[in-house]
């Protein structure tokens, strides 16, 4: 009886362990979990943290580059309209330089122009010097197509030039090309350099040079604005401005780009090379200063055949 009790009360106190053992690997694994899930939850906050910091960042990032970019953007607008300003202020300037040239006493003689193939005129060209000096100036080319005148191509003139030179010189300069291989040259080369790509000389103004013998391939007429002991045009460097003419025939848009095509180093020539409807569809796109020099030269030549 006694070892029956005995036994019984063993096999209470093994449940009564058990149980214990039991709930308490319970609790043991419940305040596991929790602390797994604490865990996991701060992970993901962690995560949500980092990720909404470089959204952010991103956000931040991306607009300050849309700034930069519309900021760039403006500048070269910006830059593109005043270097359109330049070139139409050079193409009107040039018109008046053409009328004056040859209509006041000691212009350039009819038989010159009557033999141009190509003309220069650089207005108000701004020369510097003190022994050693040098020049800078915007104009226009324009070349003879079937007895009629392009519209005109935006060139530049630079170089240095040694001689007996002292102090400032503004004045404008016209230069009578006499073949379109000299025209043809100017186009071809980035630079082309009056005296090595063509011969140059120094024309003489008024009924006195009209019977003027000359080989030369370019013949030049300076008009002065200042005092300047010293001129010749031998050094001077010629360039046809690739940027100058993109935006003075506004080749961003679409209806010129449609004509004119997308090789803007192609431009100058196109412009001179352009006769009969081209030369209509040409002119409906050209800006006015353009067309309106054109015409100008046009009238010029037909008034001294």
């Amino acid at each position: 009886m006694n070892r029956k009790i005995l036994y019984g009360a063993m096999a209470l106190l093994l449940v009564f362990s058990s149980g214990s053992l039991v709930s308490a690997a319970e609790t043991d694994r419940g305040q596991r979990s929790e602390e797994g899930q604490m865990t996991d939850d701060n992970r993901t906050t962690d995560q949500n943290r980092m990720t909404d910091r470089d959204r952010t960042d991103g956000t931040t990032g991306g607009a300050m580059q849309s700034q930069e970019q519309s900021a760039g953007g403006d500048t070269d607008r910006a830059e593109m309209t005043e270097t359109r300003q330049d070139a139409e202020e050079a193409a009107h300037n040039a018109a008046t330089v053409l009328q004056e040239f040859t209509g006041e006493q000691g212009s350039i003689p009819a038989s010159v122009l009557e033999q141009a193939q190509g003309i220069v005129v650089i207005p108000n060209v701004i020369k510097a010097g003190l022994i050693a000096g040098g020049r800078f100036g915007r104009g226009v080319l324009l070349a003879k197509n079937q007895d009629q005148w392009s519209l005109p191509v935006i060139v530049n003139i630079g170089g240095a030039s040694l001689g007996a030179q002292i102090g400032v010189e503004q004045s404008d300069l016209i230069m009578v090309f006499r073949n379109p291989q000299a025209v043809e040259k100017l186009l071809a080369d980035n630079e082309f350099t009056l005296g090595v790509d063509a011969s140059v000389a120094a024309g003489s103004a008024g009924a006195k040079a009209e019977g003027m013998i000359t080989k030369a391939d370019v013949i030049t007429y300076q008009r002065s604005k200042g005092l300047f002991a010293g001129v010749a045009l031998t050094g001077g460097v010629l360039d046809v401005d690739e940027k100058a003419m993109a935006a003075f025939y506004r080749t961003d848009e679409p209806s010129v780009r449609a004509y004119y095509g997308e090789d803007d180093a192609q431009l100058a020539r196109k412009v001179l090379n352009s006769s009969g409807q081209q030369e209509q569809q040409a002119g409906q796109i050209a800006p006015a200063s353009a067309k309106n020099l054109q015409a100008v030269m046009n009238q010029i030549t037909s008034t001294n055949r």
